[in-house]
């Protein structure tokens, strides 16, 4: 049972998608699965998200610069 006042945890930490065709796999039923690089450095900020192993998440992606700062333009 949810409480109505509680927000769901976040976990905000910078990752790459490599650069492997393995990365991202679209399944034949409609499904995908998506593989993350978290850096050695990033593993701190990466840690609270082992508990959410298993759960259903909404995931928003930004485009980030080398510091982990949001960027607003791609880089070619």
């Amino acid at each position: 049972m949810s409480r109505p006042n509680q927000t769901a945890p976040t976990v905000t930490f910078p990752a790459s998608i490599p650069p492997t065709e393995t990365a991202i796999k679209i399944h034949g039923d409609g499904g995908a699965r998506l593989i993350l690089d978290v850096a050695e450095s990033d593993i701190g900020a990466f840690l609270p998200a082992v508990v959410m192993r298993g759960h259903r998440l909404r995931v928003t992606m930004e485009m980030a610069d080398e510091d982990g700062k949001q960027c607003h333009t791609a880089k070619p």
